[in-house]
């Protein structure tokens, strides 16, 4: 984060640029996973009625659906929150959250799959970075959830998760999650 309170480039640590690899590096790492180990939470804000915290998740691969459910339902307990709402942000342009089915993971296979047909990565494109297909994806999905809290605990369907998409990995993403009484 900037001294400004912005995320851009400096997410990247390239000053000059989005810290984008090469057109042929991309190609190369192309492939797809619904699993990341890697994923650490910064220091929690907390006030009498609001909670901050980002959670911070390395994906491993060019396009993936990582479940954080998890690592949001932490943050609600931490919060304090019994009824309110959960509100999860991405700040990034090439990944998205949603909430959708955890019990079958072919149910991420698909939605990768028919993501990649609307806005393939190997298309051509007018941005000359090589990740449109991933900015067009993550408008697609969108940039932020909110669920309700109530008894403490995220209100999520039975077989529903809270997943980081990623659509222009490897990385390390930031998930910003907010927790608000009321």
């Amino acid at each position: 984060m900037r001294a400004d309170g912005t995320i851009g480039n400096a997410l990247y640590g390239n000053p000059d640029g989005h810290g984008k690899r090469s057109r042929a590096a991309s190609l190369a790492l192309r492939g797809r996973s619904m699993v990341s180990k890697k994923v650490a939470t910064s220091g929690f804000e907390r006030s009498a009625s609001m909670a901050f915290k980002t959670i911070t998740v390395k994906t491993e691969n060019e396009q993936q659906m990582i479940d954080i459910t998890q690592q949001v339902r932490l943050v609600v307990r931490e919060s304090g929150v019994k009824s309110g709402v959960c509100r999860i942000f991405i700040p990034h342009t090439t990944a998205a959250v949603t909430i959708n089915e955890n019990a079958d993971p072919n149910v991420r296979r698909d939605i990768l799959t028919r993501l990649e047909q609307v806005a393939p990565s190997d298309g051509t494109y007018l941005h000359t970075e090589g990740n449109s297909h991933a900015h067009i994806k993550s408008s697609l999905v969108g940039s932020s959830v909110s669920v309700f809290v109530e008894a403490g605990q995220l209100v999520l369907g039975t077989w529903q998760s809270v997943f980081l998409c990623d659509f222009d990995g490897p990385r390390t993403r930031n998930v910003m999650v907010r927790v608000s009484d009321g």
